[in-house]
């Protein structure tokens, strides 16, 4: 009987995969991909990458899955935070744009986008698209309409509207960064925190 492998080790496994068939993805495209590249991107036998995941499919469906899901991550993380309406704005705004300065961010992004893109004419990714964007923008709505209440932000502005406004202010920077060699990532985020501070905030003091 084969030793039984932990649910950390096959967690390692399955990210060490997925973050091997992402850069392939980044370098040339999909479709172009072929698992043979995976698995020596990966540095694993064959037998071992179809031991997680059973066709290319299930691994493209894989990144995919983890490109959208760091947007609801940082979203989620930032309600359990007990902190004032400012610093949870920046918390989100911050933790996006800081994440286009990580390790192997450049590769993250230009798969993330060519996603987009089959998700044009794959019903399945624009499913998963989606539900990852209603998603992100339910939770700013909800952020919005909850601060509207309370006085702090305009009660003047569309809460869907304003999530949508948002959402795009950090959102769009992902595709910016892959066009703009001279994307200053520290500097976008200053300006975008003074747009919305003095667009959407109404300053109690």
């Amino acid at each position: 009987m084969p030793p039984k492998v932990s649910d950390e080790h096959s967690e390692q496994r399955c990210s060490q995969i997925i973050n091997a068939a992402m850069n392939c993805f980044s370098r040339k495209g999909i479709h172009q991909t072929s698992m043979k590249e995976i698995c020596a991107e990966a540095e694993l036998s064959p037998g071992a990458v179809y031991s997680y995941f059973d066709s290319k499919e299930a691994i493209i469906d894989a990144v995919y899955r983890a490109c959208n899901q760091h947007d609801v991550e940082i979203f989620n993380s930032a309600r359990e935070q007990n902190v004032s309406l400012e610093e949870q704005i920046e918390f989100n705004v911050r933790s996006f744009l800081n994440g286009l300065m990580q390790e192997h961010a450049s590769e993250w992004v230009r798969a993330d986008l060519m996603f987009r893109s089959e998700a044009l004419t794959n019903p399945q990714f624009m499913s998963y698209l989606q539900q990852n964007y209603f998603a992100v923008i339910n939770m700013i709505e909800e952020l919005v309409q909850y601060w509207q209440a309370k006085g702090r932000i305009k009660k003047d502005l569309d809460s869907k509207s304003a999530a949508q406004v948002l959402f795009g202010m950090v959102n769009n920077a992902a595709f910016q960064f892959t066009v703009d060699a001279d994307f200053d990532v520290e500097k976008y985020a200053n300006t975008a925190l003074k747009i919305i501070f003095g667009e959407f905030l109404i300053n109690n003091n």
